[in-house]
């Protein structure tokens, strides 16, 4: 059917159809799984749909049924068998024109969600796209929306780590067969900004107590990735950045004040002063007495 009839049916129609009722018809919303499932039995003629927040999976449940559809500025004409399934991106809208009752099973996926899961396979989630698809036929995607129709018609309590499972390989399958994504960037060290966060922060806390749980948030990263990220960033591991650190600081204060060496190992950050003096003997090869010596 061209394109021209297609819109000349719609605007006789003048609304969006709602479907027939039956006792197949139902829907679930499973904000948990980022899903919400409808069965649902269209009675022909023109059904239109437009700036749906999410993306959708139609998966033809019923009787074959000659359809004709507009998507995009396109045009197509199919006739549906149980399995066939159409994908329409967020915000993409559609005209469809049914020739008999057409019985679907409507998997709506949150976009966020979908997004988490791409991230989670190590994806850019800003690149991803999912792709308009029209009457195609993929078995796993089609076994997974039995499967939770399945879960949801059962009379028994819905399990919802099972469904999430589900929500979460559907997605999982939306994005490797049915979008273009890019993978994420590595990262491989703390950017600029990052980097001066977390000395500036040393600098500030030097007295204080430091550590990889401590230092992470400043980041904004995990403690397992800080350890690498900063040795990548600076040159050398937190732990020995942070005691040249505490050793220069102990220095400076011998140099500019009087002051007992057990207090400038604790204005210094370290724990007593023999700790003080083995490590300024590791980094400057001498010890604060004989530093004192020479500055008073």
């Amino acid at each position: 059917m061209a394109d021209v009839a297609l819109r000349a049916a719609c605007a006789q129609s003048g609304r969006m159809h709602q479907g027939v009722a039956s006792a197949n018809s139902w829907e679930m919303q499973l904000p948990s799984c980022g899903l919400s499932v409808m069965r649902k039995v269209f009675a022909p003629g023109v059904t239109e749909t437009k700036d749906v927040p999410c993306h959708t999976i139609s998966l033809h449940a019923g009787a074959p049924v000659r359809t004709s559809c507009v998507r995009s500025g396109r045009s197509y004409v199919a006739q549906l068998t149980r399995g066939d399934i159409d994908i329409v991106p967020k915000g993409e809208g559609g005209v469809w024109v049914d020739e008999g009752p057409a019985e679907a099973l409507i998997l709506r996926i949150d976009s966020g969600f979908v997004n988490k899961v791409a991230a989670g396979l190590g994806l850019d989630a800003s690149t991803l796209e999912v792709l308009a698809r029209v009457q195609v036929r993929d078995p796993q995607l089609e076994h997974l929306g039995w499967a939770l129709e399945a879960a949801l018609v059962e009379d028994k309590p819905v399990e919802q780590l099972y469904m999430q499972g589900l929500g979460i390989a559907l997605a999982t399958r939306l994005i490797k067969e049915h979008s273009a994504v890019r993978p994420a960037r590595i990262r491989r060290a703390l950017s600029r900004r990052q980097t001066n966060a977390v000395c500036d922060h040393i600098e500030a806390n030097l007295a204080g107590s430091l550590s990889l749980a401590t230092l992470a948030p400043v980041a904004g990263v995990s403690p397992s990735h800080f350890k690498t990220l900063f040795k990548a960033a600076v040159g050398v591991p937190a732990h020995r950045y942070v005691m040249r650190r505490r050793v220069a600081r102990a220095a400076e204060l011998i140099k500019t004040r009087s002051m007992p060496l057990t207090q400038v190992a604790l204005e210094s950050g370290f724990a007593h002063q023999s700790h003080m003096a083995r490590a300024m003997r590791s980094v400057l090869g001498c010890t604060p007495g004989e530093l004192a010596r020479e500055y008073r």
